[in-house]
């Protein structure tokens, strides 16, 4: 692994840890329902967004091409994040006419915080599974299903070519916590050393560590890893997870702000904006993975 390809993943790292610490020591950035705690008991989160003027939007940003950091703007506040759910979460503020606030975290405070009602919205590939809707609303799915895979060293090729072979329990499989990864690796390796992950750029870290053994990713996101480290590689291994695909999760009893982000959402897909935001957030990724060879 060259040391400005470790530096490059470092630095991520780092940068998420220092703006998640930022957010839980001050009060900028506090949802609409923070400064009028009443919300949560059945008031219009939709008209407080309108009357606060902001949108408070939280998301796991270590997700290329959905939701990650352009390390040429890293610092740069709220600048630095990208991505196709980023440009999803811009367009939504847009068409509420109100500012965006990102609150960056690790996924698992990203569904913490929409059950807790921190926050007005999340966007971070977040599927819309009936577990997770008992403690939150969802919009229409904005992204259907990305087709899941596993992440191993290429020296080990032959020894992982099944899920067989890793459902062992010597075996540490690395997962997101918190994610539909996390609960299909359980589901399909119950004998495995299941290792729950904060953020993926950790997880490629301790793959290249040898701390562990393979990491459930989706293929787009896992590809991209690949072709910025030359001994990583996705395994031969068949891998399904089914759901239905990525929504907008909202705080739950919020009727009115999910039936606007669904009619945002409709206007979205009508005009095949996410598509041309993923594209574009591929390239970008792309880039920035040649620039670290």
């Amino acid at each position: 692994m060259k040391m400005k390809q470790l530096l490059a993943l470092t630095l991520a790292s780092l940068a998420l840890a220092a703006t998640m610490a930022g957010c839980s020591n001050s009060g900028a950035g506090e949802s609409s329902s923070a400064s009028n705690p009443s919300s949560s008991a059945g008031q219009n989160r939709l008209e407080q967004i309108k009357q606060a003027g902001k949108i408070v939007f939280v998301t796991s940003p270590d997700y290329a091409p959905y939701e990650f950091i352009d390390l040429d703007k890293m610092g740069q506040g709220d600048d630095q994040y990208v991505g196709a759910d980023i440009e999803l979460a811009k367009y939504i503020a847009d068409s509420l006419g109100v500012e965006l606030v990102i609150q960056p975290m690790d996924f698992d405070s990203v569904l913490a915080a929409v059950s807790e009602g921190k926050c007005d919205i999340a966007i971070s590939g977040i599927a819309s599974k009936p577990e997770r809707a008992e403690k939150m609303d969802f919009s229409i799915p904005y992204k259907k299903t990305s087709q899941q895979g596993i992440m191993i060293l290429k020296e080990n090729a032959e020894k992982f070519q099944s899920v067989e072979d890793l459902n062992k329990p010597e075996v540490k499989v690395g997962a997101q916590n918190g994610s539909i990864q996390m609960e299909g690796a359980k589901e399909k390796m119950p004998d495995a050393n299941i290792v729950p992950i904060a953020k993926l750029g950790d997880g490629v870290m301790q793959l290249q560590a040898g701390k562990i053994d393979a990491l459930v990713i989706a293929n787009i996101t896992g590809d991209g890893y690949c072709e910025t480290y030359d001994n990583l590689m996705m395994a031969d291994i068949p891998w399904e997870l089914k759901n239905d695909g990525s929504a907008v999760a909202i705080p739950k009893g919020n009727p009115e702000l999910v039936a606007e982000i669904n009619r945002i959402i409709e206007e979205t897909q009508e005009k095949d904006l996410y598509e041309q935001w993923l594209a574009d957030a591929q390239e970008l990724a792309l880039s920035q993975q040649q620039d670290q060879k």
